[in-house]
């Protein structure tokens, strides 16, 4: 009884070892950072309709998943540019969907998103190419994850409205907090900004909504007071 006892002990611990062995060299596989980072890449390319670059992935059962840096590169009147970089990416997300080939993200938190607009003097925008993949997408499910946004930077270059030089009109808007969060089973987008610039002073827009299968905006805005002066009259001329 008792070297059956010692025999039965051994196989258990045994294969509890193997378990743990097999268990920590699928968690070092399934989790390699590249991986991970082609994970992403394939979730965020499927997600927003283009090809994405992503820069540094790596999950941390502690800290989660994070991501160094997304590029979202487009081909906007005749030339490829990049339309977005966003930064210090933490995708809140399913831990399971780490051990399939897609992430299934609820929502995602970036330090920082540098967005670049523009139009084209045909009238097109280089968002286009996202705005055609929301479209088509059935409304049964969440457009995109919630997006939370902690410092954007927003750049817009518009070739069909000129400034008071006859120059294509350009502004920047920098220091914005911004949330943009789907309707389920709708075409629509809730979007939250709150602005705290030098010279457009402190503002927000809030009740904010994007129909992207009409095109529709409505939106409430606030701000304090403005000192009209010189510089403020140039940045809203498209010249800052």
């Amino acid at each position: 009884m008792r070297r059956f006892l010692k025999k039965r002990f051994r196989v258990t611990v045994l294969a509890l070892l193997l378990l743990f062995i097999g268990g920590y060299i699928a968690y070092r596989v399934m989790l390699d950072p590249e991986l991970i980072r082609q994970k992403a890449r394939h979730t965020l390319s499927e997600m927003l309709g283009v090809e994405v670059e992503v820069i540094g992935a790596r999950f941390h059962p502690l800290s989660g998943l994070y991501i160094d840096e997304v590029a979202i590169p487009v081909v906007f009147d005749g030339k490829r540019q990049v339309l977005a970089r966003l930064y210090d990416l933490q995708p809140v997300h399913y831990v399971a969907s780490l051990f399939t080939g897609r992430l299934n993200i609820r929502e995602l938190r970036a330090g920082k998103l540098a967005l670049n607009l523009a139009r084209a003097a045909d009238g097109s925008i280089n968002l286009k190419p996202i705005i055609d993949t929301l479209r088509s997408r059935p409304p049964t499910r969440a457009l995109l994850p919630t997006i939370r946004v902690g410092n954007l930077e927003l750049t817009y270059h518009d070739e069909m409205t000129l400034d008071r030089q006859g120059e294509p009109f350009d502004i920047k808007l920098l220091g914005v907090l911004a949330t943009l969060t789907p309707r389920p089973g709708e075409h629509i987008l809730d979007v939250a900004l709150a602005v705290d610039d030098p010279q457009l002073g402190r503002w927000q827009v809030r009740e904010a909504t994007v129909d992207v299968k009409t095109g529709e905006v409505a939106f409430v805005a606030e701000s304090n007071r403005l000192p009209i002066n010189e510089a403020l009259r140039d940045r809203l001329g498209g010249r800052g």
